[in-house]
């Protein structure tokens, strides 16, 4: 669905960062003993609604998002995001057979999904107004996501399916994905009748036939199917949107073991039926998550939303958290990136490791980094707060002193040490982490 804060998404002002960055050259450091997050995880211009799932093209990571001609934005480390340098459509130069299909669309795409398949990547976009049925969704294809590649075009492919006031479904919102028989699926709606999934015609990107099935009803929209082990996991959000901090929107999740449903929550109640386990609501200053998206790298996977951040005036932004599967094989969705437990903390260039200066356990010692020895002041217990945030102390039990610093002076401005779930530049944890590595921005 679009935001109402704004025709199309743009760059946010800028986010409120640490002033003073750690740097590798910084050989001794004070750092608090309550260790929350100030700062974000991604940075950049971070403005963004509806993100489809995330999509790599050689060394560069994509995200396509609601906005005038199809918003784009990039990334090479799922840090640092870069807007693309122009709309897919430029200058709204969208195709013509839109406007007879949605008399009043001015250009402002939403809700696009890119979907790579046959050499082509498949970038499904909706066009609608608000409040409307009378809606469409296209496809647009090209053989690369890079701009500065002499063979990037985008080429229309036209509608892939088209509602009208009549229609008992809306055609917004697409996603994409295959099935354990290699068969690619279109799923789509909204609360105007609720979502639909229907079969696509892999060499064409158009729809195979005229079966479609009915996946979830309700305040429902936004849907996204995976596959992992033996089920088919449907991702949906209810609540409203497009609101800013009083956004009420949040994410649940059903599975089934066919890729056309019946898609049941943890209590066998059918998403047809308002049934949905919620996997992502509300938290701190995330607020109304939505538009879920999941991207597997690695062993790792991502979940791509947008969230409006109630600490920045409701403005909507890109966040990334984390999936894993419980016992059971149920969805587990959370911002907190790093197990609770026992680390080591090495430096990655010196190999240098975090110490509790003087080794004597009392609250407060200053940390250096030194050679590592196995001692209990070389290990630092992470326990984790929600939303990303963690207090970390030393294993002798005590907590390094606030907003101080040993030579280079970092300044009282350094506040926070930020983890992040993301390839490190700095510093590696050694222990039970969910990932290999965090950083220090």
């Amino acid at each position: 669905m679009p935001s109402l804060l704004q025709k199309a998404p743009q760059p946010p002002l800028t986010t409120r960062w640490i002033p003073t960055r750690l740097r590798l050259g910084f050989l001794l450091l004070l750092i608090g003993g309550l260790l929350s997050i100030k700062a974000h995880a991604l940075q950049g211009l971070t403005g963004v609604h509806d993100p489809s799932t995330i999509v790599k093209d050689g060394d560069r990571y994509w995200i396509f998002a609601t906005g005038q001609g199809i918003y784009s934005m990039s990334s090479t480390d799922l840090i640092n995001w870069t807007p693309g340098p122009r709309a897919v459509f430029v200058n709204n130069a969208y195709p013509s057979w839109i406007n007879t299909k949605v008399p009043g669309f001015q250009g402002n795409f939403w809700a696009p999904e890119c979907f790579f398949m046959n050499g082509k990547f498949h970038l499904y976009y909706s066009c609608s107004t608000f409040g409307s049925k009378v809606s469409a969704i296209g496809l647009v294809t090209n053989v690369t996501l890079d701009p500065s590649s002499p063979n990037y075009r985008w080429v229309d492919q036209g509608e892939v399916i088209s509602t009208s006031s009549n229609s008992s479904v809306n055609a917004i919102d697409p996603a994409v994905f295959r099935d354990a028989n290699n068969n690619v699926w279109l799923s789509y709606g909204s609360f105007f009748g609720g979502l639909r999934t229907t079969q696509l015609n892999p060499a064409t990107g158009k729809l195979l036939g005229t079966s479609e099935f009915s996946i979830a009803n309700g305040d429902v929209e936004a849907a996204h199917i995976m596959r992992h082990g033996n089920f088919y996991y449907l991702f949906i959000n209810r609540g409203a949107c497009c609101r800013g901090a009083n956004s009420t929107y949040f994410a649940q999740v059903g599975r089934s073991a066919s890729p056309s449903g019946p898609f049941l929550d943890k209590n066998g109640v059918d998403l047809n039926n308002s049934g949905g386990t919620t996997v992502l609501n509300s938290s701190g200053r995330y607020i109304g998550p939505g538009h879920i998206g999941v991207f597997e790298e690695g062993g790792v996977s991502y979940v791509s939303h947008h969230y409006y951040d109630r600490d920045d005036n409701g403005v909507p932004k890109l966040g990334l958290a984390n999936l894993t599967w419980d016992a059971t094989d149920w969805p587990v969705i959370s911002r907190d990136w790093v197990k609770p437990g026992r680390y080591e903390i090495a430096n990655k260039n010196s190999g240098l490791v975090w110490d509790a200066w003087g080794c004597t356990g009392v609250s407060g010692q200053m940390i250096a980094q030194g050679t590592k020895s196995g001692l209990n002041c070389q290990q630092w217990d992470f326990t984790a707060l929600g939303n990303g945030e963690y207090k970390i102390t030393t294993a002798l039990g005590a907590s390094p002193p606030m907003y101080r610093a040993a030579p280079p002076m970092l300044g009282p401005s350094f506040s926070c040490l930020p983890i992040m779930a993301w390839p490190a530049r700095n510093f590696a944890l050694s222990g039970p982490t969910m990932v290999p590595w965090f950083s220090l921005p």
